[in-house]
């Protein structure tokens, strides 16, 4: 049960707040409250008392018994006070909620009308506008009408007007493009009739005008002079500021199902009307060479079109910039390059002339691959000679990228360079590095730079294809030309070591020399633009789950140069262990010498008891090293020569430490002997490729330095360590030792000497 204890403590609105959250449990509130009532009233009557316990209460009990029945009945009237209120704010409720439901019926009746009406209203607006609109552009086609006969200046003005009341209709959010409408479409066919009509004439004169100016042949030798030139140019820019007023709009948004329309038509749709004039000679020529019986229509010469059109482009490249441009400009059309916008429509004619040959060009492969270069080619000549920016024109190459004509041209693609590929790989004179006075160009094998430029070549086939998703398929052929590439490399190196040939050859040089020169060159390519864009749609080469990479790599080529290095870091590792194990080979004959002997004979030492000669095995041993040592040199990128004599060197040191220092026993003219061979052999070996020898052969260096110490000074710097081994860390200071620095390891060399044992 609940604890009616504070009950009469709260006022009837938080009463109602606290246990009423609905009629229902506002009727059970009551019915318990009355409840309540009655029982209260029951205990607080003289029948309904408890009697005491045991005895008689005494007087104080009575009075707190009295004091107890009037709170009762304080409580009882309360509370049946409140029950009444609750009943009344319960009914009210009751009350609220059904006008409130009544009025949100009858709101939604009233909103669903108004909608419809408002919907209606726009509808009537928008027809008002549209006849409004209607209205005025019949009336501008009337007076056109009547004064396309009386004067030509006054109907291109009135065009105009008619085109800007078509340019005020409603237009997409999205592409700012007219929306298509029956009104639309009306007004877009009417201006075009009017551009047809009122350029019709305008046009036959304008190219008369043209032709005595020497276009198209003889620009540079007009036959005209004088005045007479004079009034035929002003004549000429007077037509062309009229037919520049005839400039046909853009047509409204096409539909969804129109859309399917060749962008090829769009490079027409905004061109300017004396341009398109100007280009109706070369059109005549153009179908007239190209189209028919004509010999020079060879569909195996697509160059024949080609190179025409580079040839016209460059004819009158300057006189548009001369002549028509400054027209352009004080007409407040500056935005518009001549010359970019008469090439555009010679491009045009490219476009249509390719598109009728395509389908009878991908049946024969032999044609298609021909095809594919030539226009290839002729987009990068109209760049060139245009000198604008590849956005500026719709290359023809754009064509390829349909689906019939693409997937051919990848396969195509694709097995070309693999053949090239293989015939690269296969020439053994291919090895050899090219030919060069540049100290690091003469370490480039011929087969890295004919990849590479496979590589560049593929790249500049694909640089202007408009969609990303097209280049990405070229850009996963060259990443899988890398693999095949990083793959061939191993091959050629595991078939030369296992066949027993010697490991310091021009194979392996290659090879080596290979695979760090085409690492070099994919790091400049991941810095480029291109490469960078490409990047964010190529796939992971490695198949790591995105969750597993710490880092997102920028450059598509990054895994495979690090495949390349490790291409590297194997061949320059074997190359030092080849160079290490011929010097190991001649170790022996060189330690086998007597050490211990007190005296050289021969003549190696002067008459002072000083070594001035090397030894024999010191000789045949050094030579060697040094001259494997050179061989690398000479063969091997600077990179990987300093890494591999920075390994070797690494190598002799701990195999001399360990296999002659530590293991032989020198006599005073003994070890003599073994410094001057160390100094006068050894480090020099070293010294033509660092000027710290040294620091490259640490333990050996140290060792000398115990080695030449006095006797005096070697006795008591072994008594020191013997009787305190932690005074090794001051003695290493003092002696300036590197890598010898425990007490133990100074104390093992010194033991070798023999001559000390005399003073012991």
């Amino acid at each position: 049960m609940e604890d009616w204890s504070e009950v009469n403590d709260l006022p009837v609105c938080e009463l109602i707040d606290k246990y009423c959250g609905n009629s229902d449990e506002l009727d059970a509130m009551i019915v318990e409250v009355s409840t309540r009532v009655e029982q209260l009233k029951s205990r607080s009557s003289p029948e309904g008392r408890v009697p005491a316990a045991a005895g008689d209460m005494d007087d104080s009990s009575l009075l707190g018994t009295e004091h107890i029945r009037d709170r009762l009945l304080s409580v009882h009237a309360t509370a049946k006070h409140s029950a009444e209120e609750l009943r009344v704010v319960s009914s009210r409720r009751k009350e609220l909620t059904g006008e409130i439901e009544r009025h949100i019926t009858r709101t939604e009746a009233f909103f669903s009308f108004l909608t419809e009406n408002v919907s209606s209203l726009k509808k009537y607006e928008k027809e008002r506008d549209d006849a409004l609109t209607l209205k005025q552009f019949l009336k501008i086609v009337d007076k056109l009408s009547s004064t396309i006969s009386q004067s030509v200046p006054d109907s291109i003005i009135l065009y105009s007007k008619a085109v800007e009341v078509y340019e005020k209709l409603p237009r997409r959010e999205t592409t700012s493009e007219i929306e298509s409408s029956a009104l639309a479409s009306y007004m877009y066919t009417d201006i075009n009739q009017w551009a047809v009509k009122l350029s019709s004439s305008i046009k036959e004169e304008f190219l008369k005008l043209m032709t005595k100016l020497g276009w198209p042949n003889h620009l540079t030798q007009c036959p005209l002079k004088g005045a007479d030139k004079d009034a035929v140019i002003s004549r000429r820019d007077y037509l062309f500021y009229q037919l520049l007023g005839l400039q046909i709009p853009k047509p409204p948004a096409r539909l969804n199902d129109e859309e399917d329309i060749s962008d090829s038509s769009k490079d027409v749709d905004d061109q300017i009307p004396p341009i398109t004039v100007l280009l109706s000679f070369f059109r005549k020529r153009f179908f007239y060479h190209f189209y028919g019986d004509k010999a020079t229509n060879s569909i195996e010469k697509p160059e024949w079109y080609f190179t025409q059109v580079i040839k016209w482009i460059l004819q009158v490249k300057e006189y548009l910039i001369k002549e028509i441009q400054p027209l352009l400009e004080n007409a407040c059309h500056s935005h518009i390059w001549c010359p970019l916008e008469f090439s555009r429509g010679l491009m045009k004619l490219v476009h249509e002339k390719v598109l009728l040959d395509l389908p009878t060009v991908t049946s024969n492969e032999a044609l298609l691959c021909h095809y594919i270069d030539e226009i290839l080619s002729f987009d990068r000549d109209v760049i060139s000679v245009l000198d604008v920016s590849r956005g500026s024109l719709r290359p023809v190459q754009s064509i390829l990228v349909e689906d019939q004509v693409f997937h051919k041209w990848i396969a195509l693609e694709a097995n070309s360079v693999k053949e090239k590929m293989d015939e690269i790989l296969s020439s053994s004179s291919h090895w050899t590095a090219e030919v060069s006075d540049d100290s690091e160009l003469r370490f480039i094998p011929k087969s890295a730079n004919l990849f590479l430029t496979l590589l560049d070549s593929i790249s500049k086939r694909y640089e202007n294809l408009p969609s990303i998703a097209h280049r990405r398929q070229f850009l996963d052929m060259q990443l899988e030309l890398l693999d095949e590439y990083r793959t061939r490399l191993i091959q050629l190196k595991n078939t030369h070591l296992k066949s027993g040939q010697p490991v310091l050859s021009e194979t392996v040089f290659g090879v080596m020399n290979s695979a760090s020169y085409v690492m070099e060159v994919l790091g400049r390519w991941a810095d480029e633009t291109m490469y960078i864009m490409l990047s964010l749609k190529c796939e992971n080469p490695l198949g790591v789950e995105e969750s597993d990479l710490d880092v997102v790599s920028v450059s598509p080529f990054d895994y495979y140069r690090d495949c390349l290095g490790l291409v590297v870091d194997d061949l320059e590792m074997v190359v030092s262990r080849a160079v290490i194990d011929q010097f190991r080979a001649r170790l022996p004959e060189y330690k086998n010498q007597r050490w211990t002997i007190q005296q050289e004979k021969g003549g190696k030492s002067s008459k002072h008891g000083k070594v001035s000669k090397v030894s024999t095995p010191a000789v045949d041993l050094f030579l060697v090293l040094s001259t494997q040592l050179e061989l690398v040199s000479n063969g091997v990128n600077s990179r990987s020569s300093r890494r591999i004599w920075q390994q070797v060197a690494r190598m002799v040191d701990k195999t001399v430490y360990l296999e002659m220092i530590l293991k032989c026993n020198y006599s005073s003219v003994g070890k003599e002997q073994f410094l001057y061979d160390i100094q006068h052999s050894l480090i020099p070996v070293f010294g033509q490729f660092t000027s710290s020898p040294h620091n490259f052969l640490p333990h050996i260096s140290d060792s000398c330095k115990l080695l030449q110490l006095s006797p005096g000074s070697a006795i008591l710097l072994k008594q020191t360590l013997r009787e305190d081994p932690k005074s090794s860390s001051m003695v290493s200071g003092e002696y300036k030792l590197s890598v010898i620095t425990t007490a133990d390891a100074i104390l093992r060399v010194l033991s070798r000497r023999t001559e000390l044992s005399d003073f012991e």
